[in-house]
Formats: structure tokens, C-alpha cells, sequence
């Protein structure tokens, strides 16, 4: 007898990021083997970008590469690292090997 195998259903990250955007919320995420904190500022279908507090600077994380995602803290939206964030997304398209999922 074959032993069934038993998936679990994917998380919509894309809407929980957006949802934290919108509710100004932080969201730690498993990425990369590691744990990082994010101020979320701007989300598209492939990519958001927000305030790492890990490197303590804006970072454009691929969506499909979160193994986990849990809302924290509320964060102050602070305008200059918005405008920030949406130049950085708007290059995220231009990295290598960039791929829809």
C-alpha cells in the first residue's frame, strides 16, 4: 500500500503582506534560513519591499522564497523609506533570473 501523501495549503503570503500594508503591521518572515522583522511599504505579484530591520535598510524579498510569514508589531509610516521601498520594487523586475510563479 502507498502511503498518501498529505500536503498543506499554501498561505497566500501576497495577501497577508498586503493586509499588513494596509494595517500598517510588521511581519516577520522565514526567508532565506533566516528570520527577519519588515516595515511591509509595497507589494506586487512577485515582490514587496519594506524596511528590514535584520539589515536596517529597504530590501525587496521574492514572495514565492517565504517559508513563513507571522504579523508582529504596528509601525509609524515613515514617507522617505515608502518612496524608497517603491523605487526598489520597480527594479525588482530587472534581477537575474526573475520568474513569475
Amino acid at each position: 500500500k502507498t502511503a498518501k501523501v498529505i500536503q498543506k495549503p499554501k498561505i497566500d503570503f501576497y495577501k497577508e503582506i498586503k493586509n499588513c500594508i494596509e494595517n500598517r503591521r510588521s511581519v516577520q518572515i522565514n526567508y532565506k534560513g533566516k528570520s527577519r522583522v519588515i516595515d511591509p511599504y509595497v507589494v506586487n505579484d512577485a515582490y514587496f519591499s519594506g524596511y528590514c530591520h535584520y539589515a536596517k535598510d529597504i530590501r525587496t524579498f521574492r514572495i514565492d522564497r517565504i517559508k513563513g510569514i507571522t504579523e508582529v508589531d504596528s509601525y509609524e509610516c515613515n514617507k522617505s523609506l515608502e518612496e524608497e521601498a517603491s523605487e526598489k520594487i520597480l527594479e525588482a523586475r530587472n534581477y537575474r533570473n526573475f520568474t513569475r510563479y
